[in-house]
């Protein structure tokens, strides 16, 4: 796998999934192969998209949850707390998961979450929330700095509009602006039409 992919935060989230993955189920009597409790999802693919945001690195969903389903399996066979997978039967771990696997190992539970929880998207949904309402709150529209040839992130509020509805005012009432009789399709033609 590209090293870009798969840097030492991806491996230590795939080293947490991995080690604290089981769940005892009281249904059956046994362990049961489940995404961490401090994620709140009974789902794998809850879990990987958790950790997206922060850890994609320009991947699709789907093969970032692949990636991170393949690091989580490594670390299988590897751990003892693993019951319910078998993971990757290899003899040895690449170098930077080897690393991973020993300096992890001596940590708890919570110290493992402490870290890998700062990649989860909960914490940048705070921060979206927050920049949103600062947003709101702000009375000028200043502009600091020049953003030329920088990328622009556009926070904006829309409203859902059902096609369906549409189409049915366009049947009852037609085009024509009911203010002034202003009909797009009469004055830019084929340009113009559907536009109200």
């Amino acid at each position: 796998m590209a090293e870009e992919y798969q840097n030492r935060d991806f491996i230590i989230v795939g080293y947490f999934l991995s080690r604290f993955g089981d769940e005892f189920d009281e249904k059956s009597g046994k362990m049961k192969s489940m995404p961490p409790t401090e994620l709140n999802t009974k789902k794998w693919d809850e879990a990987y998209d958790f950790f997206f945001l922060k850890l994609g690195n320009g991947r699709d969903l789907a093969t970032f949850r692949n990636s991170l389903r393949n690091t989580r399996d490594e670390f299988d066979y590897f751990l003892d707390e693993v019951t319910t997978r078998v993971g990757h039967k290899k003899k040895n771990l690449p170098p930077l998961r080897e690393s991973v696997l020993n300096e992890m190992n001596g940590k708890t539970r919570a110290e493992i979450w402490s870290y890998v929880s700062r990649f989860g998207k909960a914490l940048q949904e705070v921060d979206i929330i927050s920049d949103i309402e600062a947003i709101d709150s702000a009375d000028t529209d200043t502009i600091v700095g020049s953003t030329e040839g920088q990328t622009r992130f556009r926070i904006l509020r829309t409203r859902e509009r059902d096609p369906k509805l549409r189409r049915e005012a366009i049947a009852i009432h037609g085009l024509n602006c009911k203010a002034c009789n202003f009909n797009f399709g009469d004055v830019y033609g084929e340009w113009g039409e559907g536009f109200i």
